[in-house]
């Protein structure tokens, strides 16, 4: 398919590309105003990872990477989460699961840096919310560095306290004796006393050194900005959303498009009908309404551009009758209802208009209509002539109102229409008609519905097929012109019909339009512009 054929698919469907982006912006439009608005508020941290073991700063900096992971995973579990709802009172509003649902917390790729967000429709609470977890979870990081050596510190300050003491008795004994007779005892004491002195001094250094190492071996986590309250929400986001759901309803309405095209199976350009059955398309009829005496709108309208189409389809029709002009034709369809009967009739007056002499012959003995288009009496025709063998067949021929044109209707319907059609006697009366006409024109059944079209095809010149756009479906017409090969008739080709204002890329339609209206402004002859679409129709 190419881009110009996507470019008529999308014009003629616009209105549902159209309505589809304004059915989606909509819709988002009103949910988003409906929806209650949600705030943000973020606190950043900052880790200090310890220095005790680090060889170097690149190490330093990898440390500090991986704490930043680390803890940004703790920070949602639980122990954080229930100690924050304690601590603002909010444990029978929600579950600390539910508030580690509003809390988002990641490290700063490349730094050490963690930032806290929380999610609540109050941005007040958003905010405490935030700057709460943050202080739980500090606290409690240092509980857990600190605990790390309370074992030992606590050994070491015990035995400090206790060498303490027996510091102060050993001195107390000291200063009680006084006397001469007591100085062995003395020196013994202060021997104790240095000893002692001496223990507590180690202890005193190793408990400054675990200490030293607490502080150096610990990371620490600030806060380096604080959550405040923000008071611009962050969902929904209004615009946005209403841009986004037309654009995503304008796509799902194109691909609607091209799947129903793609499904769509129905004749509509003259490429469906090269591409189906390998004939060329020789005209193409816009769709136009009226009652059953209006449709003959070659008469009723003869500047309108439908009228010039069926022009146009006569001209074409000439042209492919390159072995020499047509004597006989039949006009048919692959099924009822296209529209084969308004085309014969229309096509059978404007070459009545050209000044040559057409018999229209009603050969739909199932349905006829030519007889109400004409307004012409159905006691007499087509039956009656192949049943009377002594009268002329040119005595059941009608004149009608238009020179060079005369009808000769279906006349009574009989039992067997099959029969009568494929019967001896009715390739006679065509022979009989040729002589009395420059080209006899049969409005036949539909060759898919009966087989009185393919008894009568191989006895005429040619066969066009009538075809609606947009309703006859590929495959109906490819067997209706294998069943009219297969029959021995000559299919000169085909004439969309029905062609609608709604199918408008299609561009016949358009030039039509374009070009006759002008025309009706300017009163141009229509030689030029026959010509003219007459190579448009050719193409």
């Amino acid at each position: 398919m190419e881009l110009r054929e996507y470019w008529l698919i999308l014009r003629r469907w616009l209105w549902l590309v159209i309505l589809g982006t304004l059915l989606a912006a909509v819709a988002a439009y009103v949910v988003s105003r409906n929806t209650e608005p949600v705030y943000q508020s973020t606190v950043t941290m900052r880790v200090d990872p310890s220095t005790g073991r680090l060889t170097n700063e690149y190490a330093g900096l990898l440390v500090a990477e991986q704490l930043a992971g680390t803890y940004s995973q703790q920070m949602k579990m639980r122990p954080v989460m229930a100690a924050t709802l304690e601590e603002l009172g909010l444990q029978g509003q929600m579950t600390p699961e539910q508030l580690g649902g509003l809390v988002s917390v990641s490290p700063v790729r490349d730094t050490q840096l963690i930032r806290l967000s929380v999610e609540h429709t109050d941005s007040e609470l958003a905010a405490g919310i935030a700057n709460k977890v943050a202080a739980v979870f500090i606290r409690q990081n240092q509980q857990f560095e600190q605990g790390r050596y309370a074992a030992s510190k606590q050994s070491l300050s015990e035995e400090l306290s206790k060498t303490r003491l027996d510091l102060e008795n050993t001195q107390a004994a000291i200063d009680l004796l006084t006397i001469p007779e007591d100085q062995f005892e003395l020196d013994a004491l202060n021997l104790i006393l240095s000893s002692q002195r001496a223990a507590y001094a180690n202890m005193l250094s190793n408990y400054e050194e675990l200490r030293i190492a607490e502080a150096s071996e610990s990371s620490n986590v600030l806060v380096v900005e604080q959550a405040v309250p923000s008071y611009g929400p962050i969902r929904p986001r209004t615009m946005q959303n209403t841009m986004l759901a037309a654009a995503v309803g304008a796509m799902l309405a194109v691909g609607v498009i091209f799947l129903v095209e793609y499904l769509d199976d129905t004749v509509k350009t003259p490429d469906d009908v090269s591409a189906t059955a390998g004939l060329s398309t020789l005209g193409a009829i816009a769709q136009f309404e009226g009652k059953v005496a209006q449709r003959l709108i070659t008469l009723i309208s003869p500047r309108s551009p439908i009228s010039e189409a069926f022009r146009a389809l006569r001209t074409n029709i000439q042209f492919a009758a390159v072995d020499g002009p047509l004597s006989s034709m039949m006009i048919t369809s692959p099924g009822p209802g296209e529209g084969k009967s308004t085309v014969i009739s229309n096509l059978a007056v404007v070459m009545a208009q050209a000044g040559r002499r057409v018999i229209l012959v009603d050969a739909d003995l199932r349905r006829p209509k030519q007889h109400r288009f004409f307004e012409l009496p159905n006691g007499q025709g087509l039956t009656t002539a192949l049943l009377d063998l002594r009268t002329p067949a040119i005595e059941h021929v009608q004149t009608t109102g238009v020179p060079g044109l005369r009808v000769m209707t279906s006349g009574p319907i009989p039992p067997n229409p099959a029969e009568l059609l494929g019967s001896q006697r009715q390739a006679d009366l065509l022979a009989e008609l040729a002589g009395e006409a420059n080209i006899v024109m049969l409005d036949t059944p539909p060759v898919l519905t009966v087989t009185d079209a393919l008894v009568l095809a191989p006895l005429t010149g040619g066969v066009m097929l009538v075809v609606e756009v947009g309703a006859t479906r590929r495959d109906g017409l490819q067997k209706a012109m294998e069943a009219l090969s297969h029959s021995g008739g000559r299919v000169l080709g085909v004439a969309l019909n029905q062609l609608s204002a709604r199918r408008s890329g299609y561009y016949y339609y358009q030039y039509y339009q374009y070009y006759y209206s002008r025309y009706e402004k300017e009163g141009t002859g229509s030689t030029q512009r026959r010509g003219i679409l007459s190579a448009l129709l050719r193409r």
